[in-house]
Order: structure tokens, then sequence, then C-alpha cells
């Protein structure tokens, strides 16, 4: 996780979420 943390010059796990959810990547609704 590391290295694709810095890779992506994000700090933590947080700031990786929201990089997802701004690119579209995820989204926080939840279907089953």
């Amino acid at each position: 996780v590391r290295n694709i943390l810095s890779k992506l010059h994000l700090a933590n796990r947080t700031q990786a979420a929201l990089y997802a959810l701004r690119e579209g990547l995820a989204d926080l609704n939840y279907e089953e």
C-alpha cells in the first residue's frame, strides 16, 4: 500500500479513498 500511496503522492489511506471518489474509481452508494 505504501508504494501505491507514494506513486499517487498521497500520505495515507484516507487520502487514497478521497482520491478514488474524486476520480470516479469508487462511490458511496451501497447497493446489494
